[in-house]
């Protein structure tokens, strides 16, 4: 198994229950973590992208899958993100999948972020 790692990437999305939150969006951090279905010493620089999960591609494809959503919960963006990966990329066993809001409205933050993480498993 190779494990694939995304740590803090900004992701933009129209997300929040307050109207005003969802009208000017607002940038996430996501972290993801794959268990992906084989082993680096079976891999070599001549090994076709295809065999491989194109990091690269996770990148884009979860960007394209939050685009131009209205998403009232974190819980609802989170279960977006891993579905589609599930769906897109057959050679990812497992994922986390964690997205958080480090802005908080109406100033109840005080500093803190609120981060929510789920688990998706193939078969």
């Amino acid at each position: 198994m190779v494990t694939l790692e995304i740590k803090d990437f900004p992701v933009y999305v129209k997300i929040g229950v307050f109207p005003e939150e969802r009208l000017g969006g607002q940038d996430l951090n996501l972290c993801l973590r794959a268990e992906l279905d084989y082993d680096v010493w079976d891999l070599s620089d001549d090994c076709p992208l295809p065999d491989v999960v194109d990091y690269s591609q996770v990148i884009a494809s979860i960007e394209k899958s939050l685009a131009g959503q209205n998403i009232e919960l974190l819980e609802v963006a989170v279960k977006i993100v891993g579905n589609m990966l599930m769906d897109k990329f057959s050679r990812i066993c497992s994922l986390n999948i964690k997205l958080e809001k480090p802005v908080i409205p109406n100033g109840l933050s005080k500093g803190a972020a609120i981060s929510i993480s789920q688990n998706f498993v193939r078969g």
